[in-house]
């Protein structure tokens, strides 16, 4: 019985660390990959994770880019606090969809202006591995990319070509894993059936941090100089902003779309990009720390900025418009949530500058790690030769989060 009842927890522990993994299907196959090539470091990882941050940088700046080089800039820079703050470079799932669905709104948008078959082409395949990294992004990328097909009238045929070329991960997955265990662990388990701990309160406590991480950097926080609100009230009104800005930035490209016809070019890209990050709000009222509210609110805050610039369209000159919207929304961020962009953008900038040291360092051969805890630290560098005394040749030692 005691046999019986071990094997059936064993059981259960396998499937939840599957339904973990299946709602990361392409993301797992193309790190995968990625290791085979250049070794499976922590170094390599975090490269990976920097190009994914590139790409959604870039895709802001080429989104914003209609409204002149000053505010794709004053775009991009926002982008980079809030994607490259709030976890550093782990190359995570979300942040290899974000890119990937971003410049398939920029090439669907930019099929509106050439009237290029290629570019609807791209732009569903590109959609296509999006899903395949993050099947949640469908409602984003749907808004998206229908409210483009709704201006082309014309042309689905090639976005659904390159859809069905971008989904072949998924269709390799889905042989693999087989339908059920596939919509159990890509819909029900992270939707429906949330495993305890996925959901938070909303809006967030007033009075405390209700993230497990969040509460972990608040008992020993970074410096931070300037006058702020507490760390609790800061991610009560970001959320509040988070949802605000996601329906405003649509809401003023539609408006500018009817009252200025001389823009619609412009007015559609900041329509197209704003019904995306409309699209991902879901994942910020899922489960609202700082993390996930930053994950969802690069694509809005970053588009803030030409937002401002099209509601000041006939007052200063372009520059200074440019100038004062990138000003205006980085003092938003100061105000509202400065503990979680700006404090750990000059802390991650002061260890780099030599004037913090490194966290603690764990190594074995070529492998690499650092913890902010010493007594972790210590553990592991006693417990790596135990490990290698125990082990025999053919042995492995998967390293998870618990």
């Amino acid at each position: 019985e005691m046999a019986r009842q071990g094997l059936a927890r064993h059981i259960s522990s396998v499937r939840a660390l599957l339904s973990d993994l299946l709602d990361r299907t392409a993301s797992l196959d193309v790190l995968a990959l990625w290791y085979r090539v250049v070794g499976d470091t922590l170094e390599s990882q975090r490269t990976f994770g920097l190009l994914q941050h590139l790409g959604i940088i870039f895709a802001i700046y080429a989104l914003a880019r209609a409204w002149g080089h000053v505010t794709a800039v004053g775009a991009a820079l926002v982008a980079a606090m809030l994607i490259l703050t709030p976890i550093g470079l782990s190359a995570l799932a979300w942040h290899g969809a974000l890119a990937l669905g971003l410049w398939a709104v920029v090439f669907a948008i930019r099929s509106l202006a050439t009237g290029a078959p290629s570019d609807l082409w791209w732009a569903g395949g590109l959609i296509g591995l999006a899903l395949g990294y993050r099947p949640d992004l469908v409602v984003g990328l749907g808004l998206a990319i229908g409210f483009v097909l709704w201006r082309r009238r014309s042309g689905w045929q090639f976005l659904a070509l390159g859809a069905a070329i971008g989904l072949l991960p998924m269709w390799y997955h889905l042989a693999r894993v087989g339908p059920v265990a596939a919509i159990e662990g890509m819909v029900l388990d992270p939707i429906v059936e949330l495993r305890p701990g996925r959901e938070l309160p909303r809006p967030p406590s007033w009075g405390e941090a209700d993230g497990a991480l969040q509460a972990v950097a608040e008992g020993v926080p970074p410096w931070w100089g300037l006058p702020a609100i507490g760390h609790s009230q800061q991610l009560f009104f970001w959320f509040f902003a988070v949802i605000i800005v996601a329906i405003a930035v649509p809401a003023v490209g539609i408006w500018a779309l009817r009252r200025y016809p001389d823009a619609a070019p412009a007015a559609v890209v900041l329509t197209g990009g704003g019904l995306f990050g409309l699209g991902i709000l879901p994942q910020a009222l899922q489960r609202p720390d700082s993390t996930h509210l930053a994950w969802v609110a690069v694509v809005s805050w970053s588009l803030l900025v030409p937002t401002v610039v099209v509601l000041a369209r006939h007052r200063f000159t372009p520059t200074r418009r440019a100038l004062g919207a990138t000003l205006a929304v980085g003092l938003l961020m100061l105000v509202i949530c400065p503990f979680y962009t700006y404090r750990h953008y000059v802390l991650h900038t002061r260890v780099s500058a030599g004037e913090l040291p490194l966290p603690f360092l764990v190594e074995r051969d070529d492998h690499r790690f650092w913890f902010g805890d010493f007594f972790v630290a210590n553990a592991l560098n006693e417990m790596i030769p135990e490990l290698e005394a125990r082990s025999e040749p053919g042995d492995r030692l998967i390293v998870g989060p618990a």
